[in-house]
């Protein structure tokens, strides 16, 4: 206060003198400034303690006042009491504490580490062949053991079932449906494989469960018995049991399916007579009581061969329409014309109907053979190439179950599971080096001088020319498992459960598979021409060995294949947009670059030996290949016009029109030209030939006949018996033709299979009779 005070009065006059007043007369004398007291005296101090546990000093100086101040105590490490933890990598957790003073203690572990890193896991095999399995846990500690597969061998419920979303199209096709897809998968039956042969249990239903003992890494599959082989994989299902696989209650899908995604369910309704139903050639089962079934992919063409115990009914060259196609078959004292059986007389199916006699009749090099639906087996021709069977009549008498032929025999297979070979020796016609082997034979395929057979246990074995694959020694060790057996003209392939191959024939020809051996996996059919087989497998990838085997222009386009066509050294294959792809030997039709976008929409392809044609939906017809062969239109194109079928024949090609009217070309004097004056021969229906000569078959069931004379082409001497002709077949040097009533009439080379005087009592009893009948009545 002293100090304000006294500043007060200083300032006082300065004031008056800047104000003019006059009553100020003077500025009095400030006083002196007394000094400032001391605030502390020496030794005088004081101390502080901060928030960060330091403390701190200050001292008294001499003037008296305090000094600056200086830190005697530094701060804590930490607060105490404070607890600090540690993960480690190992798991491990350790601790410390602050003392009351700041400092930390020493670390130490309150968690053990880890007995091992969280998520792994282990697995172990017994003694007992179980397997067991533990998986670490998020605190790093192992579980019990948990068993993951049982004992090795065991008791095991396995149960089955269709995919729900099978589904066909709902469109009919004729006056009648047969049954749905779902009747079809109640109804149908499966057969439980286990590593590739049949399990001891009955068959039973997609609905059911079986009981069996099974092994760890065994192979599981469970197969449709009423299963079609027709361009379609087998309606089967695997299951492999691993070690990450529970084997309680565990269900395998069974799924359709079919190597293209769509197709045609062909049904054709019991009528209680049927023995015999055949698609393709192939015989197909019977679904229940009530139909006979088969699958054909869609846009196919296909033909199929009803035989009751007196009648043949034949659906030819019919395109799968991606509908169920049902027929109705009538019986014995049915009126034909009633309408339910329409297939019989549209005219835009050849739907025939002839008694039947002869279940199958074959043409080897130059002799002919005909399987009775009785079961026995009549042989005409030349005598060391297949024509003369007597060595073997006791086992040809009956009990035959198919025929087959080569250029220089054939082959007979018997119910038993026999197998009968007569023929040229010479030649490779000769069984006698696997003789021991061919017992309880299911299936024989046939090359063109060679022949493989697949016995019931799942073993193939070959015979015949060695050069053309009748020699399997070399692979015979890898011949087990077999489902099926594919030819070619000089080479086979087998195809195995596991979709793997095995090959054995001329190796520059199919028969050595070591190139692509790698990439034959999970195969589901093989095509085979001359020189080169072409597999597809399940994923629709192709693969090709032998001559001509590139395919890397095409491949990428393969998936999309619906059809494939073949002759002696190329492919032609149909895709889903009716465009057309080719591949093989370039100059005589593995090569279709000539044209430009004009392969398009089309319906058929028919194949010479050297050449292709192509049938279009709008009538046009195009060729490629060998000219000699067909390959070359150019005298015909005025002719080609409205055409509605191919057929095709070694040396030539044949195009039918709407009008019936039929234009052949190709080889000269062998099918591919007409007699001089001739451009075409009218009401055609269908063309059989020989090597070197044609036959057609006129709508009457007369036949006109063409080509190389000496081998077929003159029918005068048997003119009188040629009606009601159904159908034509041909060995290299004679033809023979086959009549609704069952009746076989032949002619050409006599010896090579175009006299069957000796036989005619058995192939055309009518006939013969009245033939014997008018030489007694004209004897004297």
């Amino acid at each position: 206060m002293f100090r304000k005070h006294y500043v007060g009065w200083a300032v006082l006059p300065l004031l008056a003198a800047c104000s003019g007043d006059p009553t100020i007369a003077e500025t009095p004398q400030l006083p002196e400034v007394p000094e400032p007291a001391p605030i502390c005296s020496v030794p005088e101090t004081q101390s502080e303690n901060r928030a960060d546990g330091s403390v701190w000093e200050q001292a008294c100086t001499d003037d008296g006042n305090w000094g600056a101040w200086l830190m005697v105590q530094p701060p804590w490490e930490c607060t105490p009491n404070a607890m600090e933890s540690d993960s480690r990598d190992d798991g491990s957790v350790w601790e410390r504490s602050c003392s009351a003073e700041g400092a930390w203690g020493g670390w130490e572990m309150t968690i053990e580490p880890w007995e091992c890193f969280p998520g792994d896991e282990e697995q172990e095999v017994r003694s007992d062949g179980s397997t067991w399995s533990r998986n670490c846990t998020d605190s790093g500690r192992w579980p019990v053991w948990e068993m993951l597969i049982p004992p090795a061998t065991r008791d095991v419920e396995l149960s089955f079932n269709h995919p729900a979303s099978m589904l066909v199209g709902q469109s009919l096709v004729g006056p009648s449906s047969g049954p749905g897809m779902s009747e079809y998968l109640s109804t149908d039956e499966y057969v439980l494989f286990i590593n590739g042969e049949q399990a001891q249990v009955d068959p039973f239903s997609i609905h059911g469960k079986v009981v069996v003992e099974l092994t760890t890494g065994d192979v599981v599959r469970v197969e449709s018995k009423y299963k079609q082989p027709l361009n379609l994989a087998k309606m089967s299902g695997t299951y492999v049991v691993e070690g990450e696989a529970l084997l309680d209650g565990f269900a395998v899908q069974l799924p359709v399916d079919l190597s293209n995604t769509d197709f045609t369910w062909v049904t054709i309704e019991d009528n209680g007579e049927i023995d015999n139903v055949k698609v393709l050639g192939e015989e197909v089962d019977r679904v229940g009581e009530d139909y006979w079934h088969t699958f054909v992919p869609k846009d196919n063409e296909y033909d199929a061969e009803i035989l009751t115990d007196q009648t043949v009914f034949t659906i030819d060259k019919v395109i799968a329409e991606g509908e169920n196609q049902n027929y109705q078959v009538p019986k014995a004292d049915d009126d034909i014309d009633a309408d339910e059986f329409w297939w019989i007389r549209d005219e835009s199916i050849h739907g025939q109907k002839f008694e039947r006699h002869w279940d199958k009749i074959v043409a080897a090099g130059r002799a002919f053979g005909a399987l009775h639906r009785d079961g026995f087996v009549v042989t005409w021709g030349s005598s060391g190439r297949g024509g003369d069977s007597s060595a073997h009549a006791d086992l040809l008498a009956d009990g035959v179950k198919d025929l087959f032929a080569l250029t220089e025999g054939m082959v007979a297979l018997r119910n038993d599971g026999q197998v009968v070979v007569w023929g040229d020796a010479s030649k490779g016609v000769d069984a006698s080096a696997v003789a021991d082997e061919l017992y309880d034979i299911t299936k024989i395929v046939v090359g063109t001088d060679a022949v493989a057979a697949i016995r019931a246990d799942g073993r193939a074995f070959a015979f015949g020319n060695v050069e053309k694959g009748g020699d399997s020694t070399a692979v015979q060790e890898q011949l087990v498992d077999v489902v099926d057996v594919f030819a070619g003209d000089n080479a086979f392939a087998a195809l195995r459960s596991d979709g793997t191959v095995v090959t054995w024939g001329d190796p520059d020809k199919g028969g050595d598979s070591s190139v692509v051996q790698d990439q034959l996996v999970d195969v589901i059919q093989i095509f085979g021409n001359s020189t080169t087989f072409t597999a597809r497998t399940r994923d629709g990838r192709f693969v090709a060995w032998g001559a001509y085997p590139d395919l890397t222009s095409i491949e990428h386009q393969m998936p999309e294949l619906i059809r494939i066509n073949h002759n002696q050294d190329a492919f032609v294959g149909t895709l889903r947009d009716h465009s057309l792809i080719a591949w093989g030997r370039p100059d005589v039709g593995g090569d279709i670059s000539e044209f430009d976008h004009e392969l398009y929409d089309i319906v058929q392809t028919a194949a010479s030996r050297w050449a292709f044609a192509a049938l279009r939906r709008d009538g046009a017809v195009f060729t490629w290949g060998s000219g000699s062969y067909g390959g070359d239109t150019s005298l015909v194109d005025h002719q080609l016009f409205d055409v509605k079928k191919l057929v095709g024949v070694p040396y030539a090609i044949t195009a039918i029109r709407d009008d019936g009217t039929l234009i052949p070309w190709g080889g000269v004097n062998r099918c591919g030209d007409l007699p001089d004056g001739v451009e075409s021969i009218p009401d055609v229906v269908d063309v059989g030939s020989s090597l070197f000569a044609c036959v057609a078959i006129h709508s009457d069931g007369t036949t006109t006949s063409w080509g190389d004379r000496v081998y077929g082409a003159n029918q005068d001497n048997v003119e009188h018996m040629l009606e009601q002709v159904v159908k034509v077949y041909g060995t290299q040097q004679a033809v023979v033709a086959l009549r609704a009533d069952g009746q076989m009439v032949s002619w050409g080379r006599g010896g090579n299979g175009g006299n069957s005087d000796s036989v005619a009592h058995i192939i055309r009893p009518q006939l013969w009779a009245e033939e014997q009948a008018a030489a007694e009545s004209e004897s004297p």
